[in-house]
């Protein structure tokens, strides 16, 4: 009887031991060595000096590494804790294949976390504690700043990350940025299931209550905004270390009143790279639009104000590889709009009347007197903008239908005391040669009467010329561009600067409807030709010592191929004569005008003879 009782008391402690050693030293190590493999998928590296299973139910991991691209976390000793539930078969569920629930709680001590050389703070410190019924907390500690990361999970739910921080982007460094990222006050949430794939998809989501931006080809001042939200799906596929598809799916942005939805992607395949966004703004109040810009977007607009409506859906598609087969469609809807205050600075409701022209001079700040408009003659019309007397009538006659009210002006600085430039006077149309605004369409916008401000044809190809070259070009501009960017706006190569100056084009061709011919006028009255050389008439008595209206067709050419840079071309003149390089160059625009029929044969043979002679007041 003795001996049966003894039985199972021997057998009872001999099962304990074994099913220690079974998991000490086989499931433990397999498991480890399956979540090493896993992870070295994903450019993870993963090392511990000893797992030990301390009995019921805690594992102690000692001097962990994790290293992945160049950063290395160390953690001295972790211990996690598990929760076991009626059923299971294993005493350690965080360990079985595909489960990692019941995590219990989980701490360490002692460690720290390297950034590669270069990265600022070199280094990070940290202690974490996850402790049942409560949010497992880490907070990191850097010299200048405090990042607290909070991580929420219930049994059996998703595993959410939060991200509190003065300053992530110190402690994270910036180098490498095309941007640096200041004065953040935010809060990021990541949701999704363990074991996490990539193809599975993560849940991101991230709100900014304020924060500040300096980013100089968006701006040159820093930008600063509030209430700006993100949540999105992102799911990814690698090989080898490169990314193979990237997707963010049912993006949804908010920035203060506005609200858009969309997708991206990217993709790759055995010889191409495609990369493809989806964009969508439900119909939204066009002053709740500019209510939520920052005031380094407005700029000169900022005090705009505007009724109507607008909604926008627009779908890209661009194989990285060859650009120029890139698909774009673009659908802006622009109901009951009218703008109702507008700054001094910015107002091309005032383009057909008498306006000055405020500019900085060798002498100091003059204006140009510009007078109001006046319609060029059919004549002229017909023999330079290509359209029919029938076609000028009507647009002129659509002009005078569609023209907007004037809004209320802001008043802006007081410039009463500034005089007017010396020896300045507006020229017509008419009172020009037909080989001026013939030369200068050529070289400057040739479908300048039959687009609405903007070309869409060249800026699509600027922006594909942009992916092909890598570098960001800010080209692709009219000849109305150029006015109201020298009107209204200052010469950055910013985007912010471009927005703006699309917005006025927009104003002044469809709501103010100034005609072609005002647009084309004042041009060439405000051009600059050289150093204190503005509009075409100083142009033609400085260069040629002529009027206007006497000017060649060589001359005429040579006017227009000094406009890109006129003040780093000045040397040409001051050289005396036009050498045989640059009349190689002017060959140029008489190729183009004689083949799109504004010269004739003949006019084109006389004109490559010689170039033309500079006028020298002392000869």
């Amino acid at each position: 009887m003795k001996r049966k009782t003894l039985i199972p008391i021997i057998i009872f402690p001999l099962l304990i031991v074994i099913l220690y050693l079974y998991v000490q030293f086989s499931l433990i190590p397999r498991h480890w060595r399956a979540l090493q493999t896993q992870s070295e998928e994903y450019g993870l590296t993963l090392k511990a000096k000893n797992l030990t299973w301390r009995l019921p139910s805690a594992l102690i991991i000692r001097n962990v590494e994790a290293e992945a691209r160049g950063n290395r976390v160390t953690i001295e000793k972790m211990k996690v804790r598990f929760s076991l539930s009626p059923g299971e078969m294993s005493p350690i569920p965080l360990l079985q294949e595909g489960r990692y629930a019941h995590l219990k709680d989980i701490s360490w001590e002692g460690g720290q976390l390297l950034l590669p050389e270069g990265f600022t703070p070199g280094n990070l410190t940290f202690r974490g504690d996850f402790t049942s019924g409560t949010s497992p907390r880490l907070t990191i500690n850097t010299p200048d700043t405090l990042t607290q990361l909070t991580f929420e999970a219930g049994e059996g739910e998703e595993l959410k990350l939060t991200c509190l921080s003065e300053g992530l982007w110190a402690a994270l460094g910036s180098e490498g940025l095309p941007f640096s990222l200041e004065d953040l006050d935010y809060g990021v949430e990541c949701s999704f299931d363990l074991p996490f794939q990539p193809e599975e998809g993560i849940q991101l989501s991230l709100e900014m209550a304020k924060g500040t931006m300096d980013f100089p080809l968006l701006a040159r001042e820093k930008v600063e905004w509030e209430d700006v939200s993100l949540k999105t799906e992102l799911s990814f596929a690698q090989n080898d270390g490169q990314l193979k598809q990237l997707f963010l799916e049912n993006m949804e942005w908010q920035l203060g009143q506005v609200a858009l939805s969309g997708d991206l992607s990217y993709q790759t395949g055995e010889d191409q790279r495609v990369l493809k966004s989806q964009i969508s703004l439900p119909t939204v109040k066009v002053q709740h639009i500019i209510d939520s810009l920052p005031t380094a977007i407005l700029g000169k607009l900022e005090g705009l104000e505007a009724q109507g409506e607008f909604a926008w859906e627009s779908s890209v598609s661009i194989p990285l590889e060859n650009p120029e087969a890139a698909e774009w469609e673009s659908t802006p809807v622009l109901t009951d709009f009218d703008v109702t205050r507008i700054p001094e600075g910015v107002n091309v409701y005032g383009l057909n009347e008498t306006f000055p022209y405020y500019l900085d001079t060798p002498d100091g700040l003059r204006y140009l007197p510009i007078d109001a408009r006046e319609f060029a003659s059919m004549e002229w019309m017909t023999a330079v903008s290509e359209h029919t007397v029938g076609q000028t009538r009507y647009w002129r006659n659509w002009a005078k239908v569609h023209s907007s009210p004037a809004p209320e002006i802001i008043p802006g600085e007081n410039k009463d005391a500034i005089p007017a430039l010396e020896d300045y006077r507006y020229t017509r149309l008419d009172e020009m040669s037909l080989y001026i605004p013939k030369a200068v369409l050529t070289g400057e916008d040739g479908d300048f009467f039959f687009h609405n401000g903007i070309n869409w044809l060249t800026f699509r190809q600027a922006l594909l010329k942009n992916f092909t070259t890598g570098e960001v070009q800010l080209g692709a501009s009219t000849i109305t561009m150029q006015l109201i960017k020298n009107l209204f706006l200052t010469q950055q190569q910013t985007v912010v600067r471009k927005l703006q100056e699309a917005f006025l084009v927009f104003l002044t061709e469809m709501e103010v409807s100034v005609v072609k011919d005002r647009t084309f006028e004042i041009y060439l009255n405000i051009a600059e030709f050289g150093p204190g050389i503005y509009g075409i008439d100083q142009a033609s008595r400085h260069f040629f010592g002529k009027d206007p209206l006497e000017i060649t067709l060589g001359e005429a050419v040579y006017l227009t191929s000094i406009l890109p840079a006129p003040n780093s071309y000045y040397e040409i003149y001051e050289s005396g004569e036009i050498d045989r390089k640059w009349f190689l160059n002017m060959k140029y625009y008489f190729d183009i005008m004689v083949k799109r029929e504004r010269i004739t044969q003949e006019e084109y043979n006389e004109a490559i003879k010689a170039p033309p002679r500079f006028y020298r007041a002392d000869e």
